[in-house]
């Protein structure tokens, strides 16, 4: 078990005068984006010469700096990445903050003694998953902000890195790197650090007829729990907001810092609500309270008022500046890295992956022997023996670590071999359960590299992410067997609030619910685990186009009844346009 530490308190600073705002009032450590691949492009961001000044200020300060390189990468898009971590790290950054796992093979073997930090979009859940990422140079871990406290403190008793958790701002729907809406409805990736928060939007549930915002959740506060167990282990409070205004870093780290220091507050509540919220603050994942009251909008009575807009520009915070402010890295064992050596590269006989999101949808025709078949890891013994299935791992774990692993096994008894993983926490339990990893789109995979990690982690395939596009496809060495999805409705959010739950309840859902945006266009969710996932409106076809080289093709089946899934799988082996609405995605 971790003592407790002095906590830093990380600022966010998507602009020089946001960088200024947290120095002044009391942050101990800032992280900002550079030119590229950060996750937030629409903030200012620091040009080089910006970058370096910056650094140089921060260190003239003692305060840290850490720069964001925490978007999906290409093939091509990595030697510009590793020339930008080059230079920060001239300049003196103290850390990368990163979110793919290619980037971060590449910035271990490069600059072995730079402290990496794995950006919330990794969706790691578990000590186990966070584990594997100490192979890559990872010192610390930003914890999802769906984490209960009983989560955290199982994390802070485990987890072989150190901890950064979100005790501030703004709230996606989705989980982090777990959300595709905006690529896929606007062309504007989240992965990539464009999103165009549409679900910020008005959409409403079925069967909940007047307008709402079922997608929009207030934005979080956990000033009030700072100094208690389990936060009081953590080594990292994160205050979010990179696009914010200067006035806003000035109020949250203002009140953060007080509060730490057990100093009587300058910046209140209701002025931090002013300074910027959505109808309030929620603490509902933190305190395990997932309901309605997370749910809310900005309105005009979170607009900033002039004076406490003039207030907060004359902030500034006095203070002796601490000296080692967080906990160092804990060195522990961590699971073994198997890098395999046997890898297999491209097979000569490309395989058919067939993923079923219930036994029940399986079509009684004659399967192909290149044909495998995936169920959920929940299935019945007698289901996956039936039909000779591997199985597969939902994204969202959370808690549920022990009983996934119990399924795994009972899987393996049954006769699985392999167990799909959409997040390092299901390529860990795998190896735990003796299943053969193989990595599914939630990884999102779009370089070499990544397979590359991947397969060091013991995984003998993957499927791409659902970006990746066909050139960029071509581009990857495929170390082990790759692929990617030609026929499914894309999972584009995984949501740990449900919001179909919230409007009307499970019991009105009947497992038949859905979200409905302002055109009318309705996009299912169905229940996984603890977790709640929201599909696409029309799912991708691509069985009828000259798609590049590849060794597995995914169907993935998820609302289709046992004769349409039938019907895709007689229009796939006759080359036939597909039957309805569909889209091409972005191969």
């Amino acid at each position: 078990m971790k003592n407790k530490v002095i906590p830093e308190l990380l600022a966010p600073a998507g602009s020089a005068a946001m960088l200024l705002a947290a120095l002044r009032c009391g942050a101990d450590a800032v992280y900002l984006g550079g030119s590229a691949f950060n996750a937030r492009t629409g903030a200012r961001n620091f040009s080089p010469d910006q970058l370096r000044e910056a650094i140089a200020l921060c260190k003239n300060k003692g305060v840290r700096l850490y720069l964001t390189l925490n978007t999906m990468l290409t093939d091509r898009e990595l030697p510009q990445a590793i020339a930008l971590a080059q230079t920060a790290i001239d300049f003196g950054a103290d850390a990368l903050i990163v979110q793919d796992l290619g980037l971060m093979r590449r910035l271990h073997e490069r600059f072995p003694n730079t402290p990496l930090h794995a950006s919330t979009q990794c969706s790691v859940q578990t000590a186990a998953g966070m584990a594997l990422l100490c192979g890559l140079g990872v010192v610390r871990a930003v914890v999802p902000r769906e984490c209960t406290r009983e989560e955290i403190a199982a994390l802070l008793d485990h987890a072989p890195v150190d901890l950064e958790v979100f005790v501030y701002g703004a709230h996606c729907m989705a989980v982090s790197g777990q959300c595709l809406l905006s690529a896929a409805l606007g062309d504007r990736s989240g992965n990539k650090g464009s999103c165009a928060q549409p679900c910020r939007l008005p959409w409403r549930v079925n069967g909940a007829f007047a307008s709402s915002y079922a997608l929009s959740l207030k934005d979080l506060s956990l000033i009030d729990y700072v100094t208690e167990p389990p936060l009081d282990r953590i080594a990292s409070f994160k205050i979010e907001g990179r696009r914010k205004r200067p006035e806003y870093a000035a109020a949250a780290v203002t009140a953060f810092r007080h509060a730490l220091d057990g100093k009587p507050p300058t910046v209140t509540k209701d002025e931090l609500r002013q300074a910027f919220s959505r109808d309030g603050f929620t603490q509902g994942y933190f305190l395990n309270k997932r309901d309605s009251d997370m749910f809310g909008r900005r309105d005009t009575k979170d607009t900033m008022p002039p004076a406490l807009l003039q207030k907060l520009r004359n902030m500034e915070y006095s203070r002796d500046r601490r000296q080692n402010i967080a906990a160092q890295p804990v060195q522990i064992d961590t699971i073994a890295q198997t890098k395999t050596q046997i890898s297999a590269l491209a097979s000569s006989e490309k395989e058919i992956w067939l993923r079923f999101l219930s036994h029940e949808q399986i079509p009684r025709i004659a399967f192909e022997k290149n044909q495998k078949i995936f169920l959920p890891c929940d299935t019945p013994q007698k289901n996956i023996a039936r039909w000779k299935a591997d199985v597969e791992i939902p994204a969202g774990i959370f808690g549920g670590g022990a009983a996934v692993l119990s399924q795994l096994r009972r899987a393996k008894e049954a006769g699985a071999r392999r167990a799909m993983a959409h997040t390092l926490d299901g390529i860990a339990l795998a190896r735990e359960s003796g299943l053969i990893p193989v990595g599914g789109e939630g990884l999102q995979v779009c370089n070499s590299e990544s397979l590359c990690a991947l397969r060091d982690f013991g995984a003998e395939r993957a499927v791409v992410s659902p970006e990746c596009t066909a050139s960029q496809l071509r581009d990857m060495r495929r170390v082990i067997p790759a692929g990617a999805v030609i026929y499914g409705r894309m999972a584009l959010m995984l949501m740990r609030v449900c919001p179909v739950r919230a409007a009307i309840g499970c019991k009105a859902c009947g497992g038949n619910g859905a979200v409905i945006d302002r055109k009318g266009v309705r996009f299912p969710v169905r229940c996984k685990c603890a977790c709640a996932v929201m599909y696409n409106s029309r799912p991708i076809w691509l069985a009828d186009k000259k798609l590049p080289e590849m060794d597995i093709r995914l169907f993935s089946f998820t609302t289709e009844s046992r004769a349409q899934c039938a019907a895709v799988l007689r229009d796939y082996a006759d080359c036939k346009p597909c039957a309805g609405e569909f889209t091409r995605g972005k191969l």
